[in-house]
């Protein structure tokens, strides 16, 4: 427990399992009182809380939980139900590989994730353009970065830069950089 101003809070450590899922170290609780006697009776149903909160985070990754600390406390008003995520590709064969548009169809339908209505357009957008480029039946291992475009020379560079020749890592061929773009 910890003193802010006159109100005191308790602070919780987040295991290091749960950190990313939460992206925190910590969690800072009021305990809405000044009274220690108070916060000292009032402390194990915040630290109840607190670690509902982490196992529904391990539970919408996917991670196993503890059923137990799940469920909401006894009049305890949960302003939504928490439901535990199941695999997303249960019906995978082990022996059919992944595809590009497999892949990115179960992470952009991941209910893990709450996105915008805008960033789930933007990823809907590039989503169809990598499988416009790559193909959607494409298997996700057979993709390297030997198929990407070819580096490009930078657009603009600083007055009094040299010319520079870089070698392409594709072709070995050489490629100017600067190009003359830039001079006054």
């Amino acid at each position: 427990m910890a003193r802010r101003g006159r109100k005191l809070y308790y602070r919780h450590t987040i295991p290091v399992d749960a950190q990313r899922l939460l992206n925190r170290l910590e969690i800072w609780r009021s305990l809405r009182t000044d009274s220690l006697t108070i916060a000292v009776r009032r402390l194990p149903s915040v630290i109840a809380r607190i670690e509902m909160e982490i196992e529904h985070a391990r539970a919408m990754a996917g991670l196993p939980v503890d059923a137990l600390l799940i469920q909401s406390l006894k009049g305890d008003h949960v302003e939504h139900a928490i439901e535990i995520a199941q695999p997303l590709n249960t019906n995978a064969q082990p022996d059919k590989p992944l595809t590009l548009g497999e892949a990115y169809r179960s992470y952009i339908d991941d209910p893990t994730r709450a996105w915008t209505a805008n960033t789930r357009e933007a990823y809907e957008t590039s989503r169809r353009l990598a499988i416009a480029v790559i193909g959607g039946a494409v298997p996700v291992s057979s993709i390297s970065r030997v198929n990407r475009r070819p580096k490009r020379t930078p657009y603009r560079r600083p007055k009094g830069t040299p010319f520079v020749e870089q070698r392409d890592g594709y072709d070995g061929c050489t490629v100017r950089a600067g190009c003359g773009v830039g001079r006054a």
